[in-house]
């Protein structure tokens, strides 16, 4: 009888045993099971709390990051695909012509503005010249004029130069002549600066 209780004990302690490193064996296991989002309390889980290069596009909702999401000036060229903007993309009000450094005004031959990508003016300075103040800097931009009116069918034969204004490097001034002519004249014209 004695060697049964001594067995039956050593038997109940093995059980116990196996039962506490069961338990403390698949803790993690467990605990990781039970914790769910309604468990956390909002707002308490922080930049801290989120393994760095964890998240990826999927964990973020489709159009819920804005522009204020976003730091100023931390988006580059290499942020965008080649090729995926488009006219499109500015015309709809989320960028801008300054956003992707392409400008343009087209000019009567008084030295009105027919159209802009805005903030660009025209003075007329003499006859066949012109200065135009794109309002930003453009001494390092590629700027090209040509001779034309974008608001009229009538053809118009003739020449434009561009030359740069050095001392005020967000202007460049703009020479006309018709055709075959050294002599300048007033024209109407296309200028465009790429920077």
């Amino acid at each position: 009888m004695f060697k049964l209780n001594r067995a039956g004990k050593a038997f109940s302690t093995v059980v116990a045993g196996a039962t506490v490193i069961a338990l403390f064996g698949t803790g993690t296991a467990v605990a990781g099971g039970l914790i769910t989002s309604a468990k956390i309390k909002n707002n308490t889980v922080k930049s801290i709390d989120v393994k760095d290069n964890n998240l990826k596009g999927t964990d973020v909702a489709d159009g819920s990051l804005g522009g204020a999401d976003v730091a100023d000036g931390s988006l580059g060229g290499a942020d965008i695909a080649d090729g995926s903007l488009s006219g499109a993309d500015i015309a709809d009000g989320s960028l801008s012509h300054q956003d992707v450094g392409a400008f343009f005004v087209t000019v009567k031959a008084d030295g009105t503005v027919n159209a802009s990508s805005g903030g660009i003016t025209v003075t007329k300075t003499g006859t066949g010249e012109y200065r135009a103040d794109f309002n930003r800097p453009v001494a390092t931009c590629a700027v090209t004029a040509t001779v034309g009116d974008s608001t009229s069918a009538v053809e118009v034969h003739g020449e434009a130069d561009v030359t740069a204004q050095f001392l005020l490097t967000d202007n460049v001034h703009v020479y006309t002549r018709t055709a075959g002519s050294a002599t300048l004249a007033d024209q109407p014209f296309q200028l465009t600066a790429v920077c």
